[in-house]
């Protein structure tokens, strides 16, 4: 019994002091409160735009530098790869360019020896001899198809080739230009969809053509084949009037004797001596004749080397000048190419 009344005694001085304490504590707190606070409203903020923060544009300057780079790498190996190939031309012209006027070279002891002889000798003095009685162009004319076939075409079939070889270097380096204008195409495909957007690979195709255009109607070949057709022009008008000055100069005394003796038309075909009254000449025109063909016959050779070595030179040095001046547009046009497409982007990235 005594445990137990023990046991409440603990218990209660404690819910007793609890008890106490609320009772305190709400009995004080009216006290600490101001009148007319209690069930204030609030104060309210004024209503501002929310700012937020600007969003950085995107950098692509990272990409613009790669592009550039890009460009600027394949414009050096295009530079690189027109400046072989400009160069391979050249020392290949300068090798073969010669052998191809071999067929012109080996024709000049053969047409030598078609002028001498008698026969032939009296047969360029008929015809000086009648042109200058009833005029023409009888001894040109001799001439001109004695050279035809064995020096004039041979000629002209060599500046030609030469042209041709012209032809083919243009086209290789038209090639290379194409491999390159695809290049930069490709540099520009990787850019990033927004650069792209902005500068479609159809404005840098039109701006390469318009870089490009001047190139595929450049005069540089038709300067060429001018060049190289006036000087096969002269050659052949020389060789053949070379040939003439020489008859005419070294056989002066026989045309004009002859000419003075021509009392009747003079037959065509070879002067046999023994018809030399019959047609216009006396028997002292014969020796005349002779000298004639102991002097026309050499002259007329070193005239006909002179002339394919005149036209040799000159033919081979017009095709590598129109080389040089190909080389040089082509390599204007790419650097035009790679400035302008380097330049446009970088002001596109910019905006």
């Amino acid at each position: 019994m005594r445990n137990n009344s023990t046991s409440r005694f603990h218990r209660v001085p404690l819910c007793a002091l609890v008890l106490v304490g609320v009772l305190l504590t709400a009995a004080h707190a009216p006290s600490c409160l101001r009148p007319g606070r209690v069930f204030k409203t609030p104060r309210l903020l004024p209503v501002v735009d929310v700012v937020r923060p600007p969003v950085p544009a995107p950098d692509y300057s990272a990409d613009i530098q790669r592009y550039n780079a890009e460009v600027a790498q394949a414009l050096d190996r295009h530079l690189a790869r027109i400046g072989e190939l400009a160069a391979e031309f050249e020392s290949g012209l300068r090798e073969r360019g010669p052998g191809r006027f071999a067929a012109a070279w080996a024709a000049i002891p053969g047409i030598r020896q078609s002028f001498d002889g008698f026969g032939v000798m009296s047969g360029v003095v008929k015809d000086g001899a009648m042109d200058k009685v009833f005029g023409g162009d009888r001894l040109e004319e001799r001439f001109s198809q004695a050279l035809d076939v064995p020096f004039i075409q041979p000629c002209a079939r060599a500046g030609a080739s030469l042209i041709a070889d012209f032809d083919d270097f243009r086209a290789r380096l038209g090639a290379e230009t194409e491999a390159f204008r695809e290049e930069i195409g490709a540099a520009h495909s990787r850019l990033p969809d927004d650069i792209r957007a902005d500068f479609p690979v159809e404005t840098l195709q039109r701006g390469m053509d318009a870089a490009f255009n001047d190139l595929r109607w450049m005069p540089i070949r038709a300067g060429a084949v001018s060049a190289a057709a006036a000087i096969e022009a002269a050659t052949i008008r020389g060789t053949v009037a070379a040939a003439r000055r020489l008859a005419l100069w070294f056989g002066a005394k026989a045309i004009g004797k002859a000419a003075v003796t021509a009392g009747a038309p003079v037959a065509d075909g070879p002067l046999p001596v023994g018809d030399a009254i019959a047609v216009g000449f006396a028997i002292w025109t014969i020796a005349d004749i002779v000298d004639l063909q102991n002097v026309l016959p050499r002259e007329i050779a070193k005239s006909l080397t002179e002339a394919v070595d005149r036209m040799q030179s000159q033919t081979i040095a017009t095709v590598l000048d129109a080389a040089r001046k190909a080389h040089a547009a082509h390599a204007a046009a790419a650097r035009d190419i790679a400035r302008a497409a380097a330049a446009e982007q970088t002001a596109v990235a910019s905006l």
